[in-house]
């Protein structure tokens, strides 16, 4: 949020803790992003860490998406 303040742009904060983003808006922030999907992943957090995903994720496909909507703690 400072970067996004301190250049002035506009935002809605969104507490994704409580507000996971669903499958169709992950969809369309990965479409939009050109980044893999790996970088949608909060690498840093301790659900990351507990689920063992820096091993898991090079393995998954679909199961990422599916991963990153029902919880809101891996997202980045």
């Amino acid at each position: 949020m400072a970067f996004l303040d301190a250049r002035r742009v506009a935002y809605t904060y969104r507490d994704i803790k409580k507000d996971h983003p669903n499958k169709e808006e992950l969809c369309e922030l990965y479409r939009r992003s050109n980044v893999p999907l790996k970088r949608f992943f909060n690498t840093s957090g301790q659900l990351y860490r507990f689920m063992h995903l820096k091993n898991r994720i090079p393995k998954m496909d679909e199961e990422m998406l599916d991963l990153l909507c029902t919880e809101g703690m891996p997202v980045k």
